[in-house]
């Protein structure tokens, strides 16, 4: 994870890929339920924020006990062919979340 940073500017960050509209990429790395999706972030508050998949499909996730930081991003990093601009981390003890911002189409 690279800088720290609070629970009110990683929902803030959230709240404007949210309010863009963008692409984003969420890997959840946790023994008994990963996952990994592309969509939109559909809503975001302190306790958590969901995922648009698709018209009937949303992801919620809870960050309740989280720290947060931004992602080291490798010069070049590409997800699904898409470049990624920038990432969120969200750690817990026992899970790690990544969000991606991924490069407009």
């Amino acid at each position: 994870m690279g800088a720290r940073i609070s629970v009110d500017d990683f929902a803030l960050i959230l709240r404007g890929w949210c309010d863009s509209k963008r692409r984003v990429r969420v890997v959840l790395t946790h023994p008994l339920v990963p996952f990994a999706v592309s969509g939109t972030v559909y809503a975001v508050n302190a306790q958590g924020f969901s995922i648009t998949i698709d018209e009937e499909n949303t992801v919620a996730v809870s960050v309740v006990g989280c720290e947060f930081g931004f992602m080291d991003l490798p010069e070049g990093e590409r997800v699904l062919g898409k470049q990624v601009e920038s990432g969120l981390v969200a750690v817990r003890t026992d899970f790690r979340l990544v969000v991606m911002l991924l490069e407009d189409e």
